[in-house]
Order: C-alpha cells, then structure tokens, then sequence
C-alpha cells in the first residue's frame, strides 16, 4: 500500500470500516475515525492505541450537517490523503412500509454526508499530491450498486450513486495523482447480516471483512472498481445479459422470501447505528 499519512475512515464502529482501521493502524500515520456509537469508537481507538498510528476518534452522525462540517474540518486540520467513505445505512421492507423519515435518513448518510465530505477534502488532497505521494479515495458501495433491488430499493439506488460517482470522477482526475476505488462487495459477516436472518447456505458463504479490506487497499490505483469474489464478479456479469424484466422478477422472488423471515418492522443496516 502506498504510504499514505493522514486517513479518513467513516463508519469505523463497525464491518467494513472497523476492519479498515485495524489494517491501517500498522503504519506510523494519522487514522481518523468517526462513528455514531461513541463506546464503540473508544473502545476501537483504545484497541488501537497501541498501534504505531495517532489516533483521532470523532463521534459523528452524519445525518447532520453541523457534525459532517466538524469531521471535514479535523479531516482538513490533519491534511488527508486517504479518505474511506464506509458509513452507510440501509431498511430492508416494502418500499411504502419504510418510513419517508427512514428514507431521508438512508439517503442524507448514503449519499449526501458522502458528496459532502468529498467536496471538502478533495481540493486539498488534489493540491497536495504529487506523483510520488498519490491520494486516494475509497468509496465502499455494494453489489447492490449493479441492481435495482425490490425491497431493498432506495438502498440500493444509493450504492449505485457512490459506483457511478466513483467511476466518474475516476475520469475526471485521471491525469492528477489521485486514485478512485469503489469498493462493491457481496454479502460480509457484519453485525448487519446478523439481523438479516438470512438463510444459513447465505450466510456461509459471506465474505470475511478483514479479506475485503486487503483486496480493496490491494485494488486502490489498480482498478476504478473492485467486487470481491469470482462468484459476485460472476454474477454482476450473468446478471448483465439478463432481460431487465426477468432480472428483476427474479430478484424480487429472492427478496420478498428473504423478507419473509425478518421482523415486521424490517431491517438497517449498522455501519452507523448503536
């Protein structure tokens, strides 16, 4: 991995974004973090603490405006070079049985506290790159990025906003020393797929996070955007070819059985949640 030596992780309480911050905090660097749940983010840089890394633990719920200005001013003040955008929230039900408040929530921590946070550290990383020391950005989407998804709706819609906007803006600086990942994995064994009550052959074969996180950073420069797993990979492409009609009467099939076992009130995602 590149010697990055300022990093943004958000969404760190947790899966994807906590497995990222135990990688990252090998290195003599400044990692900061930020997460909702604030004893599980000390408990995180206390787990940390003992790393080579300086540790910066923001309590943050990106829902609101005035914390996603204080995270990009302490994200600026440590001059990043690397920014993990891994904070998401998602409900799983029928779309009108999801809250409008609900859904607000999805789409200001899905896509608005993104495009927010990009707008106020990329100039500067943009500025202070050199071909020698590259910046990055990691978006972490979803498989669900490639597929309208019945039940599964606005969050889905969300996760192909951050792969569309990461692709596009991988054009866009593709002549300036900064890298564009989207991060789309298949299901990861997080405290999400806990309370899923998926079926267990699902289960099974869900990815470890740790693994996820080394293939991104492995990724990061290489490609615009990474699905972990010849299987996933696999099936974005079969999924390609599909008439859109049967596609989606097929996956609407899957989710509505899937639905069937979680609790009536459906269920989020917790990237940032308690």
């Amino acid at each position: 991995m590149k010697s990055y030596k300022s990093i943004l992780i958000t969404g760190a309480n947790s899966g994807i974004g906590r497995s990222f911050a135990k990688a990252l905090a090998k290195s003599q660097r400044t990692l900061i973090i930020t997460g909702r749940n604030q004893e599980k983010l000390n408990d995180l840089a206390k787990q940390l603490s003992s790393s080579s890394a300086h540790i910066v633990p923001v309590i943050a719920d990106l829902q609101n405006p005035t914390d996603r200005k204080e995270v990009a001013k302490i994200a600026n003040q440590h001059a990043v070079d690397l920014f993990i955008n891994n904070a998401g929230l998602g409900y799983l039900d029928n779309f009108t049985h999801i809250s409008q408040h609900q859904t607000l929530e999805m789409l200001d921590v899905n896509i608005t506290a993104a495009t927010d946070l990009l707008y106020a550290v990329l100039p500067g990383m943009n500025k202070r790159a050199t071909v020698n020391e590259r910046a990055g950005v990691i978006m972490v989407a979803s498989m669900a990025a490639f597929f309208p998804m019945p039940y599964f709706a606005v969050y889905a819609a969300s996760k192909s906003y951050l792969y569309a906007l990461t692709i596009a803006l991988q054009g866009e600086y593709r002549n300036k020393p900064i890298d564009f990942l989207a991060l789309c994995p298949g299901l990861v064994k997080t405290p999400f797929i806990d309370k899923a009550r998926m079926p267990k052959k699902l289960l099974d074969r869900a990815a470890d996070p740790d693994k996820v996180v080394r293939e991104a950073v492995k990724y990061l420069g290489r490609r615009s955007y990474y699905i972990n797993g010849i299987t996933n990979r696999l099936s974005v492409r079969i999924a390609g070819v599909i008439p859109t009609a049967l596609r989606q009467r097929i996956i609407a099939y899957h989710m509505h059985e899937w639905l069937k076992n979680v609790p009536k009130q459906g269920i989020q995602t917790n990237n940032i949640k308690p």
